[in-house]
């Protein structure tokens, strides 16, 4: 057992190239402190059993670029035990082995890089993106919550993206996503910023997010583009906050439609053209 209440645990090697990393351990008894930070981007930290309790912030994290391709970012795996903490700040974060509420975090959670959730059950704080990221609902039935976090500061510009969806659109599937328990989890600035990859059921690509009336997030579906003919024009109508484009070959490159919104007149005056919807 180490218990250091008012004080703070801080670990991080020297750091050179790919070797001279922390490695932390933690499989029984207890590790109690104030503050827990690590910043080595080799760092890892692998917790499969014993309570981990930090009153105010764990900050694991950190990253490092050995001048390749590659960033190597600090790395917490946990697969066993519990973590309470007031505030939580990481960079990467692996929570698996199917196990369900071990996680304690009643104020703010900052992810800067990767979460990755496997077939657990868990409810973390306030979501705060710290820069580009994505959540990774690994297996089959993982479920993620949020507490509401429309009131917590986005870094600007950062996006957020959810891999490895294989929810409902109507809610309440095998797995979940959730900020706070209505549709007033997240801002509509909040939500522009979040995209789903390859979300089961869908085409390959990227969708744009919605919050359900319950607060789960879930791809927004496809929108139809409808048209009618009358004379030498299509008139083409939507809903929803979309952009018209259009093309000369199906396969593009697609440009916006100037001035165009829903009711839209087209008149045929190219020997060919494709339209298409565009989520602004």
């Amino acid at each position: 057992m180490f218990t250091g209440l008012g004080t703070s645990v801080y670990a991080h090697s020297e750091g050179y190239y790919l070797s001279h990393n922390t490695s932390i351990t933690l499989a029984g008894g207890t590790l109690s402190c104030s503050n827990f930070t690590t910043d080595d981007g080799r760092g890892t930290f692998n917790q499969s059993g014993g309570p981990l309790v930090v009153s105010n912030l764990l900050d694991f994290g950190g990253s490092r670029n050995v001048g390749g391709p590659t960033i190597y970012y600090g790395r917490y795996t946990f697969t066993g035990g519990t973590v309470t903490a007031n505030n939580i700040k990481i960079t990467d974060w692996s929570i698996g082995d199917g196990s369900a509420n071990r996680i304690s975090n009643p104020g703010f959670f900052s992810l800067s890089h990767l979460l990755q959730i496997s077939n657990a059950v868990e409810q973390l704080g306030g979501f705060i993106l710290a820069s580009n990221a994505t959540i990774d609902l690994a297996g089959s039935a993982s479920r993620l919550s949020f507490a509401n976090s429309s009131g917590q500061i986005w870094a600007g510009g950062a996006t957020l993206v959810i891999a490895h969806w294989n929810g409902s659109l109507s809610g309440g599937g095998a797995e979940q996503l959730k900020f706070g328990t209505s549709a007033t989890g997240l801002t509509a600035a909040q939500l522009a910023r979040i995209q789903f990859s390859n979300p089961g059921g869908f085409a390959p690509g990227n969708y744009a997010a919605r919050l359900l009336s319950t607060g789960e997030l879930v791809p927004a579906a496809s929108p139809t583009l409808q048209s009618v003919r009358r004379g030498n024009a299509l008139v083409f109508t939507w809903a929803g906050n979309y952009q018209l484009l259009s093309a000369t070959n199906v396969a593009g490159p697609y440009t916006p439609v100037s001035g165009a919104t829903s009711p839209w007149t087209n008149s045929f005056t190219k020997p060919r053209e494709f339209f298409k919807l565009q989520g602004l």
